[in-house]
């Protein structure tokens, strides 16, 4: 599934609101820098394929359905050591001969201090990894099946074992250190930077296999098809702590949902969370949702917050537009999409509002093998998504009680007529505190 920049800050992935914390941040518990960065990757990326989808979320659940949790048995420092030892541009020993060792030695000593402080290190990663993979039985993931073979062809090289069989001795000479690194880091190099990759990937995978147990997530089903599927069983906001869960069933013959309420009534939560499961189930992990089954899309596209762009000249309207023309061209191109949209074209007048609304909402209602989610205050569009068949109209409820609004986050089927902007700015009593007393004397 492809995802932009505009969607990952509307879903707060990186983007931090008031005073929330980005999913990213969330998410991130990784042992190592490598890992976090591999996480980061992977939030921005998420798998561009269905198959590639289906092997991420097995390893995913492998880690997080385990009885004990899966730990890797180094952390950031050594690791970086690693790194370092295979990233230096020391001078390998130019042959296996003594007298090469002896003068490299003494030309330059400080380095020589670094590769042999760096070896025990770099070997004891191989030697830690090796064990924890033992304890894991044989029923791997492909992730861990990768790190496995890794392990073995390294573990059964000649070149490793004399490593070993060199620098285990009780007393290792200058030239034995030497001849050992010449080993590392022109046989073993490729294949040790593809384990270290492959260390930071595992890394990744189980902050995520962490977080989704920690936060008592769901893992969907996930369906590859050509007609679209959203079928949720009370999906809620993991930011929040307060939320009424509520279900949705989207598919062909209802791939629309116009979503109508007051401010305040739920419908940009309610909005976050869809985004947010569709995101998180093509990632791999579990969703928030107690059930869940969830097509497969190309692209997951949202428009919930526009700003004027002063650099390239472009207004909050034709920010707006723009998105819409980036829907258009995924369509266009045939890419399945999931495209979420929380007031339509609010950067201009009611009258072009209304209008422009009316019409895209119209042509989108063609597209049935994409999923629309789209709310407005403007509720005269119902009439336009009615005459269609494809479509829900759905609302939160709202009331009045003494004078007060009341949301119950409730999510009914209908369009909301409810207004409360003036009841609000009545009750926080703003126009009084504007009156200003004027004496004609």
């Amino acid at each position: 599934m492809q995802i932009d920049k505009q969607t990952l800050n509307d879903l707060e992935i990186f983007r931090v609101v008031d005073e929330s914390i980005s999913i990213f941040k969330l998410f991130d518990i990784t042992r190592t820098m490598g890992g976090s960065n591999r996480l980061r990757d992977k939030l921005i990326n998420p798998p561009d394929s269905f198959r590639k989808l289906l092997l991420q979320q097995q390893s995913i659940r492998y880690f997080t359905e385990r009885e004990e949790p899966f730990k890797l048995p180094l952390g950031d420092m050594p690791l970086k050591e690693v790194e370092e030892y295979f990233a230096t541009n020391i001078e390998v020993v130019a042959t296996e001969q003594w007298l090469s060792s002896l003068q490299f030695y003494f030309a330059d000593k400080s380095s020589f201090r670094f590769l042999k402080n760096s070896m025990p290190v770099v070997i004891r990663f191989v030697e830690a990894l090796k064990q924890t993979l033992h304890k894991e039985g044989n029923n791997f993931p492909v992730i861990l099946q990768q790190a496995d073979n890794q392990i073995q062809s390294l573990w059964s090289d000649n070149a490793f074992q004399k490593v070993c069989e060199m620098t285990s001795r009780p007393s290792v000479s200058f030239h034995q250190w030497l001849q050992a690194d010449r080993l590392l880091r022109i046989e073993l190099k490729d294949r040790y930077k593809a384990l270290i990759e492959t260390y930071f990937e595992l890394d990744a995978l189980n902050a995520m296999a962490v977080t989704t147990r920690e936060m008592e997530l769901n893992f969907p089903e996930l369906v590859e098809s050509e007609q679209p599927l959203f079928h949720v069983e009370e999906i809620y906001n993991p930011l929040l702590l307060r939320w009424e869960p509520s279900s949705l069933n989207m598919n062909n013959n209802h791939n629309f949902v116009f979503l109508t309420g007051p401010n305040m009534s739920g419908k940009s939560t309610f909005l976050k969370a869809i985004g947010l499961t569709v995101y998180l189930a093509h990632l791999g992990m579990g969703v928030p949702a107690k059930t869940a089954r969830i097509s497969y899309v190309d692209r997951l596209l949202t428009g919930f917050t526009f700003t004027d762009n002063i650099v390239t000249g472009y207004s909050y309207f034709f920010s707006e537009v723009q998105r819409v023309k980036e829907l258009a061209a995924s369509l266009s191109k045939g890419e399945r999409v999931f495209a979420i949209f929380d007031e339509l074209f609010r950067g201009t007048n009611v009258k072009d509002a209304l209008e422009a609304t009316s019409t895209i909402v119209s042509e989108l209602m063609t597209w049935r093998e994409s999923l629309f989610v789209i709310s407005s205050h403007l509720t005269e569009i119902g009439e336009t998504v009615n005459k269609f068949p494809n479509t829900q109209s759905l609302f939160f409820e709202s009331f009045m009680e003494d004078g007060i609004p009341v949301f119950t986050y409730r999510l009914l089927e209908g369009v909301s007529t409810m207004r409360l902007g003036m009841t609000i700015i009545d009750n926080e009593g703003i126009v009084q505190m504007l009156k200003r007393n004027i004496h004609v004397g």
